[in-house]
């Protein structure tokens, strides 16, 4: 195989070396309820949890040489691929969890309910681990004290994290037909400076259950069980920027890994590691804030047999005879066939509602079903019709 070692002597652990790794590992969780019983719907709830994992490895490479046989002078000539050495590593790994929270629920007077929540919760997690490797003379037995002095390198870390937060809900809904929630988060991380470091983050949502009012339910869409109009709003926080960046230092030393030397200089015959700035410090860096609004509907028709599936995308069609159709979202009608049907166009009696629909299968469903969308017009149903 001319320069390249023998791949079959090379991927026999015997010869070439192997990787052993062994993985400890508890996760556990005790929780405490207990309801109140002087308030009807108020429950407490604690909870403490602990995960801890432990990580040994060891990469064992052994001493490897092949050997060619020179016929010109008849004998064997060796070639060395591997020299034995070892790079042993230990990790350990703890985070707890602590969690507190009280949930309300109640009813009055039969229509206006009522719900609440409140949590705490603090969480930390700790990591340290250790790196050894050696060379060895002789590769018999893979522990780093039978490895040589020279050349051996060693490197190691501790990290810590710590985040806490407050989560709040209230929501109250009159007849489960109109719904109002309030919720928001105050949370609170490591990475950023006091004054910085928490963050508040409210949301509101209103929704209308259109198909519990009794118009609805006495018209001929009575069909469509389930309609409800619902909009949101709210603020997200994002905390991924680096740790730390408020602070002036220097990195020490500069670079460098378990199998590698850092940077540095040697002085008067001693190396002596580098080190470098970590750059202009951010006093102001905090949060990242995102706001989002929404606006949506959901529909279910027939009890669940079939099902209206709105395409989220709002689409411009412009008519081949100048008319304009106005934007809307594609409806899809539920039927046993498993290819998309022609267009369905059902003129009415006015010029400027057109019912419009599509047919395919659904995996969800075993019933068949038709569902017409409502699509406003500007110019002639006719027009629209061809150019569909």
């Amino acid at each position: 195989v001319g320069d390249m070692a023998n791949p079959v002597h090379v991927s026999d652990s015997e010869y070439s070396g192997n990787e052993d790794r062994l993985r400890r590992e508890f996760n556990g969780s005790l929780a405490l309820t207990w309801k109140f019983p002087w308030v009807k719907g108020l429950i407490a709830k604690a909870l403490v949890a602990y995960d801890y994992t432990n990580t040994e490895w060891k990469t064992w490479r052994r001493d490897l040489t092949e050997y060619t046989y020179d016929y010109a002078n008849e004998e064997y000539v060796g070639k060395e691929i591997n020299t034995a050495y070892l790079e042993s590593k230990f990790e350990n790994y703890e985070k707890p969890t602590y969690q507190f929270s009280l949930n309300y629920n109640n009813t009055f007077a039969k229509r206006h309910n009522i719900g609440a929540t409140f949590v705490w919760e603090m969480y930390n997690d700790k990591k340290n681990w250790v790196t050894g490797t050696r060379d060895f003379a002789i590769g018999l037995i893979p522990d780093l004290d039978y490895g040589n002095d020279s050349n051996q390198k060693s490197s190691g870390k501790t990290q810590k994290t710590a985040h806490a937060g407050w989560v709040g809900r209230l929501n109250y809904d009159y007849g489960n037909r109109y719904l109002v929630e309030f919720n928001f988060r105050y949370d609170g991380t490591y990475k950023f400076q006091r004054g910085n470091r928490w963050g508040f983050f409210p949301g509101v949502s209103l929704g209308w259950r259109v198909s519990e009012e009794k118009f609805w339910k006495e018209s001929f869409l009575n069909f469509i069980n389930n309609l409800k109009i619902r909009a949101s709003w709210g603020k997200m926080g994002d905390d991924g920027a680096l740790a730390y960046q408020f602070l002036n230092g220097y990195t020490y030393p500069v670079g460098g890994a378990a199998y590698a030397m850092p940077g540095g200089a040697i002085f008067d015959g001693s190396f002596v590691n580098a080190s470098a700035t970590k750059g202009l410090a951010n006093q102001s860096i905090s949060w990242i804030e995102a706001k989002t609004f929404d606006i949506g509907f959901d529909l279910e028709a027939w009890a669940g047999t079939g099902m209206l599936m709105m395409v989220p995308a709002l689409i411009w069609v412009s008519l081949a005879r100048g008319a304009n159709l106005a934007p809307f979202a594609v409806a899809s009608m539920v039927s046993p066939s498993n290819v998309w049907d022609p267009p369905c166009i059902v003129p009415r009696a006015a010029s400027s509602v057109l019912f419009a629909g599509f047919s395919t299968h659904s995996r969800l469903m075993d019933s068949a079903a038709c569902v017409l969308l409502v699509v406003p017009v500007l110019g002639d149903v006719a027009s629209v019709a061809d150019a569909v």
